[in-house]
């Protein structure tokens, strides 16, 4: 007969469910944080966002929540669905994995989409480079261009001289080159044209340190 205390031992958990979410070349199971996987979740749909514009989802989510302005330019409003403030409040994460590759520049916001990979040029130059340079806050790649090159102003201005030297070094949009490309970050330097779930669960997962694995 066993004893109830080391009936009650037995049932204890031997290993923490910290260490059984691991993958199993780092000593755990491999099972999926709810977080994390909701984090992923997430992610797709802000990527979703971008790659499928046409989408009953999408085109709902600009005309009435993003009011054809840039995600990256939209704040969390407490009025909104729950899921809506979920995945504004991954502005920074989602801004981290998403790339633009310039064609003809019509799905691609000049101030805010990272197209230069510099990030939002908006905090660069601050609000009044929209007006320095002469294009709107809300303005598309394509409207800072035109068939003979770019159409922006700075030169003479001291404090944007460099960065207007940097965006025209730049080869412009152009209806002749396609459309624009988005990209999501699948390692370290390594952005592809495609969304993949395990891939990103891994890279915004915790990992164990190499001393841990044994």
């Amino acid at each position: 007969m066993t004893c109830s205390t080391c009936s009650n031992q037995s049932h204890k958990a031997k290993v923490s469910w910290e260490d059984v979410c691991y993958p199993k070349e780092e000593g755990g199971l491999g099972i999926r944080k709810l977080q994390d996987s909701g984090k992923v979740f997430a992610l797709r749909l802000i990527w979703r966002m971008y790659t499928q514009p046409s989408s009953l989802w999408a085109c709902w989510t600009k005309h009435y929540l993003l009011k054809y302005s840039s995600f990256w330019d939209v704040r969390d409003d407490t009025k909104s669905s729950w899921i809506w403030r979920k995945l504004l409040k991954l502005h920074p994460l989602a801004y981290s994995f998403l790339r633009c590759e310039i064609k003809d520049g019509t799905s691609t916001h000049f101030w805010f989409d990272d197209w230069m990979n510099r990030g939002r040029l908006i905090d660069i130059t601050g609000v009044v480079g929209t007006t320095y340079l002469g294009v709107t806050r809300q303005s598309k790649v394509s409207e800072a261009a035109n068939q003979d090159g770019w159409r922006i102003r700075g030169a003479r201005i001291c404090r944007l001289q460099a960065f207007y030297t940097d965006v025209i070094s730049l080869n412009p949009p152009h209806t002749s080159l396609g459309c624009d490309i988005m990209l999501w970050k699948h390692g370290e330097d390594d952005f592809r044209d495609n969304f993949s779930s395990s891939t990103n669960w891994n890279q915004i997962r915790k990992k164990k340190d190499r001393e841990q694995w044994s």
